[in-house]
């Protein structure tokens, strides 16, 4: 009697399993906006191999997850691509984005998500030490509620200088602030 109830239960489960609505984990597509002021300094960090990148870290508000902490490095290219226009209207000198990595790291759970762009370019002042950036990115991944979010958007950046030491010091150490917009999914 007992395996005859046994394959009852084992019949009936089966057929819930193969006929019950199967609830599929959907993933959230939503604009994503982000706006961010920080600072920037020289970094023992190279994507080429010859000269430094920067390193930058901004607290950021966003329209997904509320406040966050943004962190990474960016290098431009050396060579020069052509003459811009700085934010405020001195002659500058364009250069290409080289490569660009971030980690943004929520306030209320800790959750991440990173990103990567190597495509973008730079116009920086020849003599005031102002500059902008304009730069596209992709998600390449995320943690907590972000484990599995993806997405790309453009990025604009404008900042100053603040130091740059005479020799025989050396560095800079600069401010920034960002707005971010996109399409992420998780």
């Amino acid at each position: 009697m007992r395996n005859y109830r046994a394959q009852i239960l084992l019949a009936g489960a089966i057929c819930v399993m193969l006929y019950a609505p199967v609830a599929i984990a959907e993933k959230k597509a939503r604009h994503f906006k982000e706006s961010c002021s920080g600072a920037f300094t020289g970094a023992a960090f190279s994507f080429d191999g010859n000269n430094t990148a920067g390193q930058y870290t901004a607290l950021c508000s966003t329209n997904i997850n509320g406040s966050a902490l943004k962190s990474g490095v960016s290098q431009s290219a050396t060579t020069v691509i052509g003459t811009c226009a700085a934010p405020d209207g001195t002659a500058g000198t364009e250069y290409n984005l080289l490569e660009r990595f971030d980690s943004v790291t929520f306030k209320d759970d800790g959750s991440q998500i990173f990103s990567f762009s190597d495509t973008g370019f730079e116009c920086f002042s020849n003599t005031t030490g102002v500059f902008s950036k304009t730069e596209s990115w992709i998600i390449t991944g995320g943690t907590g509620k972000f484990k599995n979010v993806t997405g790309q958007g453009t990025e604009t950046i404008t900042g100053r200088i603040i130091a740059k030491p005479e020799s025989p010091g050396f560095g800079t150490f600069g401010a920034e602030q960002t707005d971010s917009t996109g399409t992420i999914s998780w």
